[in-house]
Parts: C-alpha cells; sequence; structure tokens
C-alpha cells in the first residue's frame, strides 16, 4: 500500500458503492459521488478523490493532503470533513463528506455571476475565519479560489482541497526546494506565490491575497486577471 494510505482511517471498501457522478477533475485526481455506511448502518453521501495515476507529483499531492486534514482534524470548523481512505477500483482515494455545493457554483447560478452584497460578506467572512484556523495551526492553503470554497446543508463555506499546501514545522513561511516552484492556481496567486525566492518566502499572507482575489469575483462575477495571458490590443 502507499504510505499515505497508513495516514488516516482505513474505511473498507465493501462500505463504500461509487456512482457514476463526477463532482470534480483536478490536477491529480477525479471526485465522485458515492454512498457509505457508517457505524450505525447509515447510508451517507460522500465525495471520493481517486487518484489519477502514479505519478510522484500526483501521489504527493494525496499524500500532502490528508496530512493537512489529519493536523486539522476536531481543531479548525471550517475545513472539510475526512473520514478517511481507502482502495476503489485498484486506486488510493480519499474519502470525505460531500457538500450540497461550492461557491463557484454558486456564483454561477446567480446573475451575472455576481452574489448579493450581504451574502458575499457573510460567506467570505467565515471563510476568514476559517483561514485564520488554518494559519493557527500553521497551515499555508496556497490555493484559496472559489471552486474550493464549498457550502454544507446549513449554508456555511468550508475550505477544501489541501493538496498544494504547507505545514510549516516553526514559522507560517515556506521556501521552494527548487528554483521557480510555484503552488496556487495563476488569477489568485500574490507575488511571492510566483518567486518565493525573490520575495522572501511564502508567508500566510499569501492566502489572503487569495481570499481577496476571490471575494473581488464574488462581487464582480469575474476572475481577477481575467485577462491574463491574451494578447493586449
Amino acid at each position: 500500500p502507499h504510505p499515505a494510505f497508513e495516514l488516516a482511517e482505513k474505511i473498507p471498501t465493501d462500505s463504500i458503492d461509487l456512482t457514476d457522478n463526477i463532482l470534480g477533475q483536478g490536477r491529480f485526481g477525479v471526485v465522485r459521488d458515492g454512498l457509505m455506511a457508517d457505524m450505525r448502518g447509515r447510508r451517507v453521501r460522500v465525495a471520493v478523490k481517486m487518484l489519477a495515476g502514479v505519478k510522484p507529483s500526483e501521489a504527493a499531492a494525496f499524500e500532502q493532503e490528508i496530512c493537512v486534514l489529519q493536523h486539522v482534524a476536531g481543531k479548525c470548523s471550517h475545513v472539510c470533513r475526512l473520514y478517511g481512505t481507502c482502495w476503489l477500483e485498484g486506486k488510493l482515494c480519499i474519502v470525505m463528506k460531500k457538500y450540497v455545493t461550492s461557491l463557484d457554483r454558486l456564483m454561477d447560478e446567480a446573475p451575472e455571476r455576481k452574489l448579493p452584497l450581504r451574502r458575499a460578506v457573510h460567506l467570505m467572512g467565515q471563510v476568514l475565519v476559517g483561514l485564520g484556523e488554518l494559519h493557527e495551526q500553521r497551515v499555508i492553503v496556497h490555493d484559496i479560489k472559489p471552486s474550493n470554497i464549498l457550502i454544507d446543508e446549513y449554508g456555511q463555506p468550508v475550505i477544501a482541497d489541501f493538496g498544494v499546501s504547507t505545514v510549516c514545522e516553526t514559522q507560517s513561511v515556506w521556501m521552494p526546494t527548487n528554483a521557480g516552484a510555484m503552488k496556487g492556481t495563476l488569477n489568485y496567486m500574490s507575488a511571492e506565490a510566483f518567486d518565493p525566492e525573490q520575495f522572501g518566502g511564502v508567508t500566510s499572507a499569501a492566502d489572503i491575497w487569495s481570499f481577496g482575489c476571490s471575494l473581488l469575483e464574488t462581487l464582480t462575477g469575474k476572475p481577477p486577471w481575467e485577462g491574463l495571458g491574451q494578447p493586449i490590443i
């Protein structure tokens, strides 16, 4: 078994039934809808993230996500819930609570993708509380954006997707191990996230920059730097 499999509670394979519904797909795997039998025999909805392949970068991201979720379990109230890991269809899987929707989808359903000011302020205020909790645990998320903010059945947001996150040992500063290393999504990245060595490393402030970009998007309906990479005419 992959070492990451030992980091969280092991869920029996026969307790999970996958559906054909794809909830999302990222750089390191696909997320599928499923049903899991809990300890009381109830069937609960779960999101199952399946490792795409055997590339070292993919396995490392999976292991990192499990490590972070284990590290903050019981300490952070605005982080997605990890149930455990299992093997399904020959792939290592992370089993998490399935949430009702995401901030990104809420925006897609809103006129011009703009959330009402009161709702945007409420949701993003709770996200900021979640970031504060994570930073207290020395976690730098590196990838705050609307699609990584999930909404539960009570309308409260939680932060998800920790595959590129960092748990700092002594202080909230991350330095790359190789020149040119970057973490995050371009439109939401701070200057130090693009060039950690030039700016003295990445701190929790980089997450606040990404948070600001996400807040701006909820109010304008457009991602920051929407024209990034397009030719100027």
